[in-house]
């Protein structure tokens, strides 16, 4: 999937039967070249560049950070972005709160 012109793969998440958030997992970024020689420090700035994209793309700043997670809020949802050592990957959530 292309967002903001760069490409993500995407997974679907469902609760109750209902479609409730997409996650994505940017096929651009360093820590898919890197893989698992990937260091933390790696994790976080990918994830301080991910922010900075949505921060300009979406002309909004986060109403949550912190070193693992950055969240941003929209009156129809959220979007996180969060960089986990233990998978070493940095994903993208898109969490809706409204119905769809």
């Amino acid at each position: 999937m292309m967002i903001w012109r760069h490409s993500f793969a995407v997974s679907a998440r469902f609760h109750e039967g209902k479609f409730v958030a997409i996650d994505c997992l940017w096929k651009d970024g360093s820590i898919r070249k890197q893989d698992w020689s990937a260091t933390d420090e790696d994790l976080i700035r990918e994830k301080k560049t991910l922010s900075k994209l949505i921060l300009s793309e979406a002309q909004t700043t986060p109403v949550a950070t912190s070193q693992g997670v950055d969240t941003f809020a929209f009156t129809w949802g959220t979007i996180s972005v969060r960089a986990d050592p233990r998978s070493m990957m940095v994903l993208l959530s898109i969490a809706y709160s409204v119905g769809i």
